[in-house]
């Protein structure tokens, strides 16, 4: 099997390109500018790797702070493992990165590998508690609460429906900040929430499609096989997730932030402040793309205005946790 790998160095003074393959890993030994502070292997997908905000900020710190890259971009678990478990067995790495997607197999390469600093990018379920490991997220109270901002928004009489796997508990962080925001909206209604069993039921199409939301949130990660009962209910769908597949009944989805999340462990690292056991919020991209804003009128600017809001303090979502009217039941599934 032919690996993919990346040297960001070498191949900008060869090619300019970000990009290349080979049979075996870049021998950073023989790799390093004549500044070269640290050495850092990253693991992601082909998609995220070939961003202009990736590409940008990697050449940059590259020129800037002499720091030595390999890059391994990955179609699939089996080769991040792969490129994970080399990257951690390199004594010249200073840091590994990767993937959100990967976190099982991080884990497992963090047990193994315990003197190696490796850092998790993108949304998890929970804080992995190992001394090696640092993840970097966004503020998940702060994202619900956006999503339901802007899906109430559009209609404060009608309820939000959202898509949970077997019901959330009322005291996670995301259906709190979930709850806030429509309440920010202007809404006293309590969404009308359906589970992926609810949906796969052989009647549970009749009743997605005869129920009152237009808008369902996916509060949790669907398979192709729910996202294709979910698109044929004629829904519109707000998803808190990376999906299987992109439907045209999806209005909005997770911005990556793999490109910011880099940028936040190599400069903690340049600046002695990298520390394991630790979760690190972001505050800089937008939550969401805004696939169809015709669904949701002017949902960009007041997402910029709302995350502003969230990041300055000017807005707070724990002002918002009690409906602005006595709460009214909502239509049941």
């Amino acid at each position: 099997m032919i690996r993919h790998t990346m040297f960001l160095g070498t191949i900008l003074l060869l090619s300019g390109s970000l990009f290349a393959t080979g049979c075996h890993a870049p021998d950073l030994s023989s790799m390093k500018s004549s500044t070269q502070k640290l050495a850092i292997g990253i693991v992601g997908t082909q998609e995220l790797m070939n961003t202009t905000e990736f590409q940008t900020y990697v050449s940059k710190v590259f020129q800037d702070s002499g720091v030595a890259f390999d890059l391994r971009p990955v179609s699939d678990l089996s080769q991040a493992r792969e490129s994970l478990a080399a990257l951690a067995g390199k004594q010249s790495i200073d840091l590994v990165l990767a993937d959100t997607k990967y976190s099982q197999a991080v884990k497992d390469l963090a047990k193994a590998y315990g003197q190696t600093k490796i850092a998790l990018i993108g949304a998890d379920d929970a804080q992995i508690n190992l001394d090696n490991i640092r993840q970097v997220s966004l503020n998940k109270e702060f994202q619900t609460f956006t999503a339901g901002y802007l899906a109430a928004s559009v209609n404060p009489k009608q309820p939000v429906g959202v898509i949970v796997q077997t019901g959330k508990p009322t005291s996670s962080s995301e259906w709190k900040g979930l709850l806030e925001g429509i309440h920010y909206a202007g809404s006293s209604l309590s969404p009308v929430v359906v589970t992926l069993d609810d949906v796969m039921a052989a009647n549970g199409l009749l009743k997605l499609q005869s129920s009152l939301p237009n808008i369902y949130l996916l509060l949790d990660s669907v398979t192709e096989e729910q996202l294709a009962r979910l698109h044929a209910s004629g829904k519109r769908l707000f998803a808190m997730h990376d999906l299987p597949k992109l439907y045209p009944s999806v209005i909005a989805r997770p911005k990556p932030i793999f490109a910011e999340g880099v940028q936040e462990e190599i400069q903690a690292l340049l600046n002695n402040s990298w520390q394991g056991k630790t979760t690190v919020f972001l505050k800089g991209p937008a939550y969401f793309d805004i696939l169809h804003p015709e669904v949701l009128p002017g949902a960009i600017e007041r997402m910029k205005n709302v995350e502003d809001g969230l990041n300055n303090r000017t807005l707070r979502p724990e002002d918002y946790v009690k409906p602005p009217v006595d709460q009214t039941n909502s239509k049941p599934f």
